[in-house]
């Protein structure tokens, strides 16, 4: 199965409002990210900070199948990993944040399957640089790295990845189909928004495993 994660337990320090329900073309910020995720994953799940935040998300994403919440209050997405984890039997998992609505479909898909004889797919810039969202994982082997991340009070995503058999993929291979790497930026300011913002929403066809 594959599944996808989205982590929307931040504080949006710097955006000065809860960028999961920020307003983006009449749809919160988050929906954007689960609409795009919705045409490669089987399953979504959002990771929300709060019962009132996940109330509304679950009110207003109709892409998304369940919310869980951050077992440690502002702790980090590794905290937030975990709880989607939880969520999940098996299969793979994308991680991504609520933040993301650039988010490529066949990038997703693509990391989807560069994950299948690995335990996650992670790209990698040729200066050694990660790219830690978006990130796909094997569901069984991801959740016992993060719990003994969490055991030991690591806040690093980079500490999961240490436990685990990871196959880097080249940023210049995403680049190939992503060529802006939109799939890559996140908002943080409400400047970094650009119109229009999910321009795969367009294609309604459900993007199959192979193509």
């Amino acid at each position: 199965m594959r599944s996808a994660i989205i982590l929307a337990g931040g504080n949006s320090t710097r955006f000065g409002s809860d960028k999961a329900l920020y307003e983006i073309q009449d749809k919160i910020m988050i929906k954007h990210v689960a609409e795009n995720l919705s045409q490669v994953a089987d399953r979504i799940v959002a990771v929300a900070k709060d019962e009132a935040q996940g109330e509304t998300i679950m009110a207003r994403v109709s892409e998304i199948d369940e919310i869980t919440y951050d077992p440690i209050k502002n702790y980090g997405p590794v905290a937030g990993i975990f709880a989607g984890l939880m969520t999940l039997r098996e299969g793979t998992a994308v991680i991504t944040g609520c933040d993301m609505p650039y988010i490529n479909r066949k990038v997703i898909n693509y990391l989807y399957k560069a994950t299948d004889n690995h335990d996650a797919a992670v790209p990698k810039h040729k200066n050694g640089h990660l790219e830690f969202l978006p990130t796909t994982i094997k569901v069984k082997q991801g959740r016992k790295a993060t719990k003994l991340a969490l055991r030991e009070a690591d806040k690093r995503i980079l500490n999961i990845l240490q436990r685990i058999d990871v196959n880097y993929v080249p940023v210049s291979k995403i680049k190939e189909i992503d060529p802006e790497l939109k799939t890559f930026k996140d908002i943080n300011q409400i400047e970094d928004i650009e119109k229009p913002v999910c321009s795969e929403n367009k294609s309604k066809n459900r993007l199959q495993p192979g193509r």
